[in-house]
């Protein structure tokens, strides 16, 4: 089974090993997360698909089906 392949950092160019979490050249979250839910988020998501958080405004989301009335 071969290992997975580097890949360039989205934020700094620098080649990353796949089972990095983080660059270790510029520090960028390779794998950004919430830290409740703690599921993978894209950086341009506006909400957390899984819990509905805001993650723009660090809110919780309106529509959220947990948000306490």
């Amino acid at each position: 089974m071969r290992a997975p392949l580097a890949y360039p950092c989205s934020a700094c160019g620098n080649i990353v090993g796949a089972r990095f979490n983080f660059c270790p050249n510029c520090k960028c979250n390779l794998y950004p997360s919430r830290p409740q839910c703690k599921r993978e988020v894209a950086e341009t998501d506006k909400f957390c698909p899984y819990c509905a958080f805001g993650l723009a405004e660090g809110q919780p989301s309106i529509a959220s089906p947990n948000a306490i009335s």
